[in-house]
């Protein structure tokens, strides 16, 4: 790779041809000009800045159409070309270290030059691509590497000899190859494969030709998209099949939506807002989307969102989640953290979005199970199949509140102990997230709240949800208090008993301030 930029621009005119017609994933120059530009799909053209950047992603000048110089000027100037990811090792002139490159001009500085061939082969040294300072500002800089099972996104490895090929593409992702032809579809060939024992997670899904996020002259950073947004939120419906669907199911999850844009801003008390109103995405099963479960049943795989993301834009913070074919679930719904950057509500960090396509903007999926169980045409099903949402979205923040009682000692009596993320069926405030609600009826005992409304399945967040969704100042939160019976463990509707209160300040004292933490 050491040759010279100067002959890159003598040798181009000889062996190019002129075509006025492109399209995206071109290759084009001017008549009056030796520069050569990739065409993305925005018809933006992106200069190669140097040969060796050219010879990276391309073995010949064969596909490059000749363009009047009128013609080249119609498309609008973009970024200049980086060295393609993964394949090689970026150096400059006047810098002593070697940089492994992914996606979008992405370096990562090897901190240790001894992992340069534990990383990428004793030959690693034909991969270096030496390039002049002046292009060092068309690079971002990433995370350096330390150890050997930090491989850089954009790399193409194989955990053991003969074993199957894998494209590294994100943090903790890699996809499979489905053959060696798949591997050559992309511009690639054997001697930019390495050996890395390390696992990743693992998409079902494999690459069975060319696949432009692998080839991508024009791509974008991979960079985080986490936020804390809690105010403005943003949902898409995914509905899972096997043998297609019927119109009633898909009736049926559009009146969910509907019904949960109205309801979230009602259970936030106008505080915050969710958009539903992306269509009902229908993924059928192509032999990727289902796992084999313990029970024996046909279940939907993680490879579900990452499908959806590979069509459709890292905008959402939440995913609800629907199939129409499993038939015996062990609970009614569930949720899994995504990303997670709030502190102080007792839900761990989490940061795992690249593991399903997105780049930190999802916050969560609720899983809602087979949609035929919802039968929302009778009586308040319609509120109770909401209110099953908003209650698996409430894990996301709230639900897990300990507080220090006078002797200094952490309680959760908030909480159910099955697995302390609900509230106890004795806490004074009905929430999606479980809580009875308890009046005084002035003689020591106390009535079920629930038991007297006349839609108990239309439920708002407590104050003390909503502190921790970041909707309420702490200033703002009311004591929150529960009943303890006089007989331990009794339930019914009219229990005697007395409250016990607890202010917001213990609550912190034993969780922390709410916060935002997005570094």
């Amino acid at each position: 790779m050491a040759k010279k930029f100067l002959l890159f621009l003598l040798i181009l005119g000889g062996v190019l041809t002129s075509s006025p017609v492109l399209a995206a994933g071109g290759l084009l120059k001017a008549t009056d000009s030796s520069t050569v530009y990739y065409l993305a799909g925005n018809n933006v053209r992106h200069p190669f800045p140097t040969e060796d950047t050219y010879y990276s992603w391309y073995d010949s000048f064969s596909e490059v159409a000749v363009l009047t110089s009128a013609e080249i000027a119609k498309y609008p100037l973009g970024a200049n070309v980086t060295i393609r990811p993964g394949n090689f090792i970026a150096k400059f002139a006047t810098d002593s270290n070697y940089y492994a490159v992914e996606p979008g001009g992405v370096l990562r500085l090897i901190t240790d030059n001894g992992l340069l061939s534990e990383i990428f082969g004793a030959d690693w040294i034909k991969r270096v691509v030496d390039l002049p300072d002046a292009f060092f500002g068309d690079y971002l800089m990433g995370e350096p590497i330390k150890y050997s099972h930090q491989l850089p996104s954009g790399i193409i490895y194989q955990q053991g000899k003969n074993g199957t090929y894998y494209y590294k593409a994100a943090e903790d992702l890699i996809w499979p190859f489905k053959d060696f032809q798949a591997v050559l579809a992309n511009g690639l060939k054997a001697s930019d494969i390495v050996i890395n024992p390390t696992v990743f997670n693992e998409r079902r899904r494999q690459i069975d030709g060319f696949d432009s996020r692998i080839f991508n002259p024009a791509a974008e950073p991979a960079l985080a998209t986490n936020d804390c947004e809690n105010k403005h939120l943003k949902v898409a419906f995914i509905l899972v099949t096997k043998d297609g669907y019927q119109p009633a199911q898909m009736e049926k999850i559009t009146a969910i939506q509907d019904k949960l844009e109205q309801t979230f801003s009602w259970a936030t008390k106008g505080l915050a807002e969710i958009d539903a109103s992306f269509p009902v995405v229908v993924l059928g099963d192509d032999d990727y989307l289902l796992f084999k479960d313990t029970d024996g049943q046909d279940k939907p795989d993680n490879e579900v969102i990452n499908t959806f993301y590979d069509i459709h834009p890292d905008v959402f913070d939440f995913i609800v989640l629907y199939n129409n074919f499993v038939l015996a679930e062990p609970v009614i719904a569930k949720y899994l953290t995504v990303t997670n950057d709030f502190s102080g509500t007792g839900n761990a960090r989490m940061r795992s979005a690249f593991n399903f396509g997105s780049g930190g903007k999802l916050k969560g999926i609720a899983n809602m199970g087979n949609i035929n169980k919802y039968n929302i045409d009778v009586g308040n099903n319609l509120d109770l199949a909401v209110n099953y949402i908003l209650h698996e979205l409430g894990h996301h923040f709230s639900g897990r509140a300990r507080f220090v009682d006078d002797s200094g000692i952490i309680r959760t009596d908030l909480l159910v102990d099955k697995d302390f993320q609900h509230w106890h069926m004795y806490v004074n405030a009905v929430s999606p997230l479980g809580g009875n609600g308890w009046a005084s009826n002035g003689d020591g005992s106390f009535t079920n709240v629930i038991s007297t409304l006349a839609n108990p399945d239309k439920k708002q967040y407590s104050d003390l949800d909503l502190y921790f969704m970041g909707l309420l100042p702490k200033i703002a939160v009311s004591p929150i208090s529960y009943l303890v019976p006089d007989k331990p463990g009794e339930v019914g509707n009219r229990i005697n008993g007395h409250l016990e209160e607890v202010i917001i300040d213990q609550i912190i004292k034993a969780m922390g301030d709410w916060q935002c933490i997005l570094n």
